[in-house]
């Protein structure tokens, strides 16, 4: 491809797509270098990575370009952006046909959900945590993009299911750290047979292919 590759150790939230807009690469070409077959083997998506994962990146020397003296001076990016679908919901049931107001972006954005409760909107890759605002309830989500972990690891896995809502979050309630163990491993359990049931999988409480497939079919990633 012209340049040399060289190893970059992935950091939460990041994504090839956006490190390929912030270096200057082509994303797709550099995921299907051969330099990157073993991550590729191990992560299904360029854009859904773990920490501690190992890409080869071309170095980042920046491009050098043109000024006039005196005189102003005028450049342009195309910015990739991502689409995001979240549903939101409560006891009483999904948000359905509410308006929202999505800041962080520019210029804010004022959109409704459908139905269901889903808020669709497009946002450019470098948006790292937008924030969803339901005037109407006073109510302010902060979405972190890029901070979803692959499904293969035990923490990918735990943040769909409480994303989902299968999964409550952590209890603050006990002081023992071998407690507090205890009892994530038993809600952890509990949350995966319910969610195996409710999928058609069989409810064994532990990770496993269908399961992980299950998880990626209704979480959309």
């Amino acid at each position: 491809m012209g340049k040399i590759l060289k190893p970059y150790v992935v950091r939460q939230g990041d994504n090839l797509t956006c490190l390929a807009f912030r270096r200057g690469f082509d994303a797709e070409t550099v995921w299907n270098d051969p330099k990157n077959d073993d991550i590729r083997a191990m992560r299904e998506d360029m854009d859904v990575l773990y920490p501690g994962d190992l890409l080869f990146l071309p170095d980042s020397a920046a491009a050098s370009v043109s000024l006039s003296a005196q005189t102003g001076n005028n450049y342009g990016a195309n910015v990739p952006k991502i689409t995001l679908r979240i549903a939101f919901e409560d006891d009483d049931g999904a948000y359905a046909g509410e308006d929202f107001v999505v800041v962080g972006v520019d210029p804010p954005l004022e959109l409704t959900t459908d139905g269901e409760g889903v808020a669709v909107f497009e946002i450019p890759y470098t948006t790292k945590s937008p924030k969803v605002i339901f005037p109407a309830r006073k109510e302010a989500y902060v979405v972190d993009v890029g901070h979803l972990d692959p499904v293969t690891t035990k923490s990918g896995v735990q943040q769909r299911l409480r994303l989902l809502g299968w999964l409550p979050h952590p209890t603050t309630a006990v002081t023992s750290d071998a407690l507090a163990k205890t009892v994530a491993h038993y809600e952890m359990s509990e949350a995966l047979k319910q969610f195996q049931e409710a999928s058609g999988v069989t409810p064994t409480g532990e990770i496993d292919k269908p399961t992980r497939d299950a998880l990626v079919a209704a979480f959309g990633s």
